[in-house]
């Protein structure tokens, strides 16, 4: 396959091994559509209740910065559109391998890979991992899940919804940078991954994002 392959990934926790695309200027960035056709594919069964909430819950953390993702059927994808303006989602029943270093903390929820410096047009979720961060969540919070099932759905679903966001992000920045606060960022703790506050995963600071120096990076971590 032609061209640098880069995976944009979107993991709880920080890792060392995470990697950096060089940081377009301000000036560089493209002016991203208005609006973004989405669709999730049959292999994620996308009449389960989770889904369902994670898919409203990606248009809800988009919706404050004018972006409105409008989610189809796989048939009714504009294939023939330009590339920017449409994504599949697909879902990967396996958790991702952890990354090498990380001691079992980081897990990759959702991915989207880059070609030659441009983004494919699909995102894999992976609903597994989704589930095994909720699983590391303090003992009152699962405690909670266990006795209320529809909170546990409601909670994963943040979660998948958040880091499909959060691809999106990369896809129409067209950059696999991270920035220091707000949905592009690296990593969040479980409690705000899964909270019900949007105050974390604003999305206006993607346009300023620009690569960590050494030394913040050590501090993020």
């Amino acid at each position: 396959m032609a061209g640098r392959l880069l995976a944009a990934v979107f993991v709880v926790l920080s890792s060392p091994f995470a990697a950096h695309a060089a940081a377009p200027t301000e000036r560089e960035w493209p002016a991203w559509p208005r609006e973004l056709t989405l669709s999730m594919a049959s292999d994620c069964g996308p009449s389960h209740r989770v889904l369902a909430l994670a898919r409203a819950e990606a248009v809800r953390v988009w919706a404050p910065s004018g972006v409105v993702i409008r989610w189809v059927a796989p048939a009714e994808l504009p294939f023939a559109a330009p590339r920017e303006g449409w994504l599949v989602v697909r879902c990967n029943p396996d958790r991702s391998p952890l990354r090498p270093g990380t001691a079992g903390l980081a897990e990759t929820i959702a991915s989207i890979r880059f070609i030659g410096g441009d983004p494919t047009n699909t995102i894999m979720l992976r609903v597994a991992s989704a589930s095994a961060l909720l699983a590391r969540d303090t003992p009152a919070a699962r405690a909670l899940d266990e006795r209320f099932p529809p909170l546990r759905e409601e909670r994963l679903a943040r979660v998948l919804g958040r880091a499909i966001a959060h691809e999106v992000g990369h896809f129409l920045a067209r950059s696999g940078d991270h920035t220091r606060r707000g949905l592009m960022k690296s990593s969040h703790s479980v409690e705000l991954f899964a909270g019900q506050s949007l105050e974390p995963f604003r999305v206006d600071l993607v346009p300023t994002m620009a690569r960590l120096s050494p030394l913040e990076e050590s501090l993020e971590r």
